[in-house]
């Protein structure tokens, strides 16, 4: 029984224009409807029509005779005549040369068919087509633009290309559907997700570079937030600075703290429980940027001062008068804090040597002495202001 066969149909059409002395990479392959065994080879152009006649009405007849290559220079291993010779992969149709003549070319293209039963042939399709080899400008394409970016689906093109005009963007490369002709384009996304762009500068031409890189489009579930405490000593202030960010999408791997100050000081930290010695008496503005394993980042700022604020020390009576015997509160208008650690002694005679305010059995006269730590994962230096 005979059954019907669909022909082999090529993919694209190649450029009419290709540059001379460099690479020549394209794809020639075509698809079969019938899921035939397909093999691709160089062929002999068809003769076609003369200078005198070029168009003939009505057309000639075929068959069709083929043409008669100009040796030693030109044959069928060698269509290009100068340079690297024309080649095509039989498995897969990808076309390969470099061409080192100028001048236009006759190439012919054949695909055999093989049946994906009996793996006899079936039929061969044809393609001749010219090549016109040109010198060619030098063109550069190259762009910039955020390799990830967060919680946008905007995203900023600067168009960095040398020796161009005109240009096409492939913002879902090599899928055509979301296009660009502009220059800098501001492009936004349907969605959230990693996408290959593409810039090809003089497309089209034969002069066509193009240049590529990923650009990858994330949410942030960051909430930003962070508690400031002013902790004042005798000749200083300390400020407790303590992250209290938090994402529900990725873990928060980096805190960068910006304190300005005074008549410019600027103090950098890092961490997400820190220590910042600064002066008496000055205000300012804290800047917090909370980056995500992402690389998503979110930045907050807020005022403070250091001005009036109470020591830990205030409120602590320097003498306590009591019988032998009894038991006195040292610090009774003490609030409990995490800001800071106080360490009394002796601490034998006291129900906690390290309470806000512990209760010491007296049993003689004598000192009790204290020592007040401000608490912190790292503590960064005052610098001098700059002025």
């Amino acid at each position: 029984m005979r059954r019907c066969n669909n022909s082999a149909t090529f993919r694209r059409w190649p450029d009419i224009y290709i540059c001379n002395n460099r690479p020549l990479d394209f794809d020639h392959s075509a698809i079969d409807a019938d899921g035939d065994s397909l093999v691709y080879r160089l062929c002999t152009p068809m003769q076609g029509a003369t200078f005198a006649n070029p168009k003939p009405q009505p057309p000639n007849f075929p068959p069709y005779d083929t043409l008669l290559w100009l040796k030693p220079l030109y044959n069928l291993q060698n269509m290009l005549g100068v340079g690297e010779p024309l080649r095509i992969n039989s498995q897969s149709g990808l076309l390969t040369a470099r061409p080192g003549l100028l001048g236009p070319f006759v190439i012919g293209i054949c695909v055999d068919e093989y049946d994906r039963r009996t793996k006899g042939l079936i039929s061969s399709t044809r393609r001749d087509f010219q090549y016109n080899v040109q010198n060619c400008e030098s063109v550069t394409a190259a762009f910039f633009a955020p390799e990830s970016q967060c919680d946008s689906l905007k995203v900023q093109f600067r168009n960095e290309s040398i020796g161009a005009s005109n240009y096409l963007w492939l913002f879902d490369a090599p899928r055509t559907n979301l296009t660009s002709t502009e220059v800098n384009p501001l492009f936004t996304f349907p969605a959230f997700n990693q996408y290959k762009v593409s810039l090809i500068a003089e497309p089209g031409t034969a002069c066509a570079d193009t240049f590529s890189r990923q650009v990858r489009l994330r949410t942030s579930g960051i909430e930003a937030d962070f508690k400031i405490e002013v902790l004042p000593c005798a000749a200083e202030s300390i400020v407790r600075l303590q992250d209290l960010s938090t994402d529900s999408t990725a873990a928060i791997v980096k805190r960068l703290w910006k304190v300005t100050f005074g008549d410019g000081g600027v103090i950098n930290a890092t961490g997400a429980d820190t220590l910042v010695r600064l002066p008496l008496n000055v205000s300012g503005t804290i800047m917090l940027t909370v980056i995500n394993a992402n690389g998503c980042e979110k930045t907050i700022s807020r005022n403070f001062s250091t001005a009036g604020v109470q020591s830990p020390c205030e409120g602590i009576p320097d003498t306590i008068r009591a019988c032998i015997g009894s038991i006195v509160p040292l610090n009774p208008t003490g609030v409990t804090t995490t800001a800071y650690t106080y360490r009394w002694e002796p601490a034998g005679l006291m129900d906690n040597a390290n309470a806000v305010n512990p209760r010491y059995t007296v049993t003689q006269s004598g000192v009790i002495n204290l020592t007040i730590t401000a608490n912190s994962a790292q503590s960064v230096p005052v610098p001098k202001p700059s002025r």
